[in-house]
């Protein structure tokens, strides 16, 4: 039996960033992750406000050393014409999800005195809060409600396409929206963001067409699709019960935002954050704990 103040669930950006939060605050945690990491993730692109959290959680010099690379600008299309829109102050990463994840994984074993990171084997954990930080599905349920219209992304990694530099690419299709960034080892991801009724025939032909539609994107289909086309729910939304009694959801357990804003792994990161405070002032000053769920 482990026993500890504190259980993770999840052990993505959200539920890393949490649990090396209060390892920092001085609360032991468990973290509890399902999968065998490294594992390939979406959601490549990093804002630069991401780097007042990864130096909050420490880490910041790591990630700048890692090598991501580092767009200056970004091609916009909007009724047919195109722009350059150039970063201002600090630039953000495009990062390999594996390699990035894997990061902040390490970050807590290495820094989570009295802590435990648990893969994937069989074991009772006792605890007193616990943290919901296992994605969309969700693993304790919830309300969710629905704060934009319902949104599928597919999406594909390409090599050897024609289209060069760094720049991320957002255009505004008739019906559709698409996404696409260069990523570390010559990788591409194309993604196009299309209501869900226009895939009742299936989604990789229609990927494909509308690939040929795009003016920033259809460069890819000069290159070599290495993945198959994949699919899944890029919907906002919020969950109606993010703080309960003893249990805090963080990143997209609690919230998801538009995938077109880039801000999907930086919010995430941000809620655990809030939540880890939230935490300590639950375990530290608990005639406190229902202002803290307030905020």
């Amino acid at each position: 039996m482990i026993r500890a103040a504190v259980c993770v669930l999840g052990g993505g950006p959200a539920g890393s960033a949490i649990a090396l939060r209060l390892a920092q605050l001085g609360h032991a945690a468990v973290l509890v992750e399902k999968s065998l990491f490294p594992r390939a993730h979406i959601g490549e692109s990093l804002a630069p406000d991401i780097l007042a959290i990864l130096e909050t959680l420490g880490i910041r010099g790591e990630v700048e050393a890692r090598g991501f690379l580092r767009p200056d600008a970004a091609i916009v299309r909007w009724c047919g014409e195109s722009a350059i829109r150039p970063a201002s102050g600090d630039r953000g990463f495009q990062v390999d999800r594996a390699s990035f994840d894997l990061l902040l994984l390490r970050a807590l074993e290495r820094t989570s005195d009295g802590g435990w990171l648990v893969h994937g084997r069989n074991e009772s954990i006792e605890t007193h809060y616990l943290v919901d930080a296992t994605g969309r599905s969700g693993r304790l349920g919830g309300r969710k409600q629905r704060v934009a219209a319902p949104t599928l992304a597919l999406y594909a990694y390409w090599r050897e396409t024609v289209l060069h530099g760094p720049e991320t690419r957002v255009e505004a299709g008739e019906s559709e929206w698409y996404w696409g960034a260069p990523l570390p080892d010559g990788f591409f991801n194309a993604t196009v963001f299309v209501n869900p009724s226009r895939c009742a025939r299936g989604h990789a032909d229609l990927y494909g067409r509308l690939l040929r539609r795009s003016a920033l994107l259809q460069g890819c289909l000069n290159g070599r699709r290495i993945t198959e086309v994949k699919c899944c729910d890029a919907t906002s939304y919020c969950d109606e019960d993010p703080v309960a009694d003893n249990l805090v959801k963080a990143g997209e357990a609690s919230f998801s935002i538009d995938p077109l804003s880039s801000q999907g792994v930086r919010s995430a990161m941000g809620s655990a954050l809030h939540g880890a405070l939230v935490l300590n002032t639950m375990i530290r000053r608990p005639e406190s704990a229902p202002a803290a769920a307030a905020f």
